[in-house]
């Protein structure tokens, strides 16, 4: 019997593709190329896949979180709960004939903190304008009433949150009332100020600050962006600029502001005593 020679095999033998190599031999080549994977790989490609994996977990639950925050911020500002957790927070407002208003204000002489500065004026205009109380940030300037919309709500120094919260805001880069300039207050529109929509023009609006009692009636309304700075700036005369976010049933924050112009009609300032280093009303004074 000859031996069969190599050379006389045929070409499919001799030439056999790779893709037709037995099941068993395919796993035992699978098995070798796995053993020479280092543990380290091994690690870091379960981690990739575990992190491809838990991202849509991740995604979802960022979402909620914000969700969360933004259904907060509406039921605290936007919502009908917002009129019960604004009169709980409210600042009470306080009559001001005959009291002494001392109580209401800082008599901490400490540095003012950055955002408590108050306008530096000129020589010229510091001789003319009238000597207000400093306030600080946080302390009640006064109350302002707008008897057509039934608006009776505390005047604070500063435009924070913090202040919002507890009544009406007083920004400090702007004049205070009785300074012959542009005196510039904020609230929010779902509480102190949720009555704004009503106003009409010639409305009376009365501000009591600790030193003086002021009038002013409503001489224009307007809509400006919600970027738009323009009504902090200065003005010649005396005015009181209002401003509330507008629309006002507009769900989240409002993109424009609802803007009401007052001018000064009458004014009525307390005598200051020296002694005291304060106003006092006439029924205290002398």
């Amino acid at each position: 019997m000859s031996k069969i020679k190599h050379h006389d095999l045929p070409d499919d033998v001799t030439q056999q593709n790779p893709e037709q190599v037995p099941d068993s031999a395919s796993t035992l080549h699978s098995r070798r190329r796995r053993k020479k994977l280092s543990r380290t790989q091994l690690k870091r490609r379960k981690m990739k896949q575990f992190l491809i994996g838990s991202l849509p977990f991740m995604l979802v639950l960022a979402s909620l979180v914000l969700i969360s925050i933004g259904v907060a911020r509406y039921i605290e500002q936007e919502s009908v709960i917002s009129i019960f957790l604004t009169r709980r927070d409210a600042r009470p407002v306080y009559a001001f004939d005959g009291d002494d208003w001392s109580d209401f204000i800082n008599q901490t002489q400490v540095p003012p903190t950055e955002g408590e500065t108050q306008p530096v004026p000129t020589p010229q205009a510091e001789q003319e304008r009238l000597r207000v109380p400093f306030y600080y940030i946080g302390d009640q300037v006064g109350v302002m009433r707008i008897p057509s919309v039934d608006i009776d709500v505390a005047v604070l120094q500063g435009d924070r949150e913090a202040e919002f919260r507890l009544g009406a805001g007083h920004y400090p880069g702007s004049l205070f009332p009785g300074q012959g300039g542009n005196i510039l207050i904020g609230a929010h529109r779902t509480s102190y100020f949720r009555n704004f929509e009503y106003l009409e023009m010639g409305a009376e609006i009365e501000i009591a600050a600790t030193y003086g009692r002021f009038h002013y009636v409503i001489e224009d309304m307007f809509l400006i962006s919600g970027s738009d700075h323009s009504i902090a700036l200065p003005t010649t005369e005396e005015q009181l600029t209002l401003y509330t976010c507008y629309p006002f049933g507009y769900i989240g924050n409002a993109p424009q502001r609802f803007v009401v112009v007052a001018a000064l009609v009458d004014s009525e300032i307390y005598p200051y005593e020296e002694e005291l280093g304060e106003y006092q009303p006439e029924s205290e004074a002398g």
